[in-house]
C-alpha cells in the first residue's frame, strides 16, 4: 500500500486531512536526531514537538493561529547537522506548518509533499512498510467517519491515540524501532 495521493486526500474534508498529517508527523518525530554537540539541542527538539502539537490542535479545533517562523527556521537550520532522517522530518514539519498557515489553493499539494517527506524519513529509518500501513489504516478510518467534504473543514478530529483513529501504530508499537 502507498500513502494517499493528492486526489485521494480530497476525498476527506480539510481537518481530517490535517489529522492524518499530524499522525504521520508523530510517527516520524522521534527520527529528528541532533548530535550532542548541537547548541540548544533539546530546545530545538521541543520546537519540533510544539510544531506537531500546533498541527494537532488545528485538527481538533479548526483554529490555526500562527506558528513562529523563527522557531521553524531554528528547526530547519539545526537539521543540517542532523543524523539520518532528521532533514526529512524537519522538511515534513515545515511543509505542514506552512500549508496550514498560508492555506493557498495549493496547500493540498504542500500537505502531500509533507506526507512524502515523512514517508521518506520512515524509509531512511527502515520502517516504511509499517508507516504506510498505519497511514492507510488512518485514511480508511477517516473515510468511514464521514466527517465532511473537501475543501470544507468538516468535523474537528482528535488525532491522538485516544481519538477515533485509535493507536498511532495500529499494528504494533514501533517506538523502539530505528
Amino acid at each position: 500500500m502507498c500513502i494517499p495521493t493528492v486526489d485521494q486526500l480530497t476525498e476527506l474534508p480539510f481537518l481530517a486531512i490535517i489529522a492524518l498529517l499530524s499522525r504521520c508527523l508523530r510517527r516520524v518525530e522521534r527520527l529528528y536526531e541532533l548530535p550532542e554537540s548541537c547548541p540548544d539541542r533539546e530546545a530545538v527538539k521541543r520546537t519540533v514537538d510544539e510544531a506537531i502539537q500546533w498541527v494537532e490542535r488545528y485538527a481538533m479545533t479548526g483554529r490555526r493561529g500562527v506558528f513562529s517562523g523563527v522557531a521553524l527556521d531554528r528547526v530547519d537550520s539545526a537539521a543540517l547537522e542532523g543524523i539520518r532522517a532528521t532533514r526529512r522530518v524537519a522538511d515534513a514539519v515545515s511543509w505542514a506548518v506552512k500549508a496550514i498557515e498560508f492555506q493557498t489553493n495549493d496547500c493540498i499539494l504542500d500537505i502531500a509533499i509533507s506526507l512524502g517527506m515523512a514517508e521518506e524519513a520512515a524509509t531512511r529509518a527502515g520502517f516504511v512498510s509499517e508507516f504506510r500501513d498505519a497511514t492507510v489504516a488512518d485514511f480508511r478510518r477517516l473515510i468511514e467517519l464521514k466527517c465532511g467534504d473537501y475543501p470544507k473543514d468538516g468535523k474537528a478530529i482528535d488525532p491522538s491515540g485516544s481519538g477515533p483513529l485509535g493507536p498511532l501504530w495500529p499494528f504494533g508499537d514501533l517506538r523502539r524501532a530505528k
